[in-house]
């Protein structure tokens, strides 16, 4: 079936099919949380992790979370991100990957947010944010900016951890021994991987959650 987007500028705060389509962007992301929070539970004790870092290779709840922005909008994404980091607690086994995962996601949902509410307010652009984020290059453009925003940030909380969340020795045992480089320790493995592993998961963030919502769900509904 053949994907319909509306073009129609965004309704007044106060109309029936405003408060109509914050009803299902709420719906969206509830169900967006249920499906984040059962995944969860099944993988997060199977997932291989890195030894000694903790940090799982691959983890699918990014993915999750993003596709839910992009079915249902900005508003139902943030729900999302935010209620399923917390769920997340309930899983995680270091007790602070929720923390990271909230921060590595939360680019790819407000850097292509920002630039869309920039480029209306510059009347750059006069159509809804699904329409406009269909585009190759407008969705390519922001996961790149967001990809760098996300590397920043994990540094960002890295740095956070390492010098005020651990023992300041920790990070002198800290070395890429998992990818056959043990002399590389300190702050350039810590640097090294964090660009490594959300480099890594970037491109299943990017890539999975736009073919679900642009081929996949076009397939058997029709999106407005």
């Amino acid at each position: 079936m053949k994907t319909e987007f509306s073009t129609s500028s965004a309704e007044p705060a106060s109309t029936p099919s405003f408060r109509h389509n914050v009803t299902i962007e709420i719906a969206g992301a509830a169900i967006f949380i249920g499906i984040s929070a059962v995944v969860s539970a099944i993988i997060t004790p199977i997932l291989p992790r890195i030894p000694g870092w903790g940090i799982a290779i691959f983890d699918p709840i990014s993915i999750i979370w993003i596709t839910c922005f992009l079915i249902f909008g900005w508003r139902s994404g943030l729900i999302c991100l935010a209620g399923g980091s917390v769920i997340l607690f309930f899983f995680d086994p270091t007790g602070i990957g929720p923390f990271f995962k909230f921060f590595a996601t939360l680019p790819f949902l407000a850097v292509p947010i920002a630039i869309y509410f920039i480029s209306k307010a510059t009347r750059k652009t006069e159509i809804d944010m699904k329409s406009w984020i269909f585009g190759v290059k407008v969705y390519g453009l922001s996961m790149i900016i967001a990809w760098g925003a996300r590397i920043l940030l994990m540094l960002w909380a890295n740095w956070v951890m390492f010098t005020f969340l651990l023992a300041p020795h920790i990070i002198n045992y800290v070395n890429l021994s998992f990818f056959g480089l043990p002399d590389i320790k300190a702050w350039d493995a810590v640097i090294i991987m964090a660009i490594l592993i959300n480099s890594w998961q970037s491109i299943f963030d990017v890539i999975i959650p736009y073919l679900i919502t642009f081929k996949l769900v076009p397939k058997y509904m029709q999106i407005s």
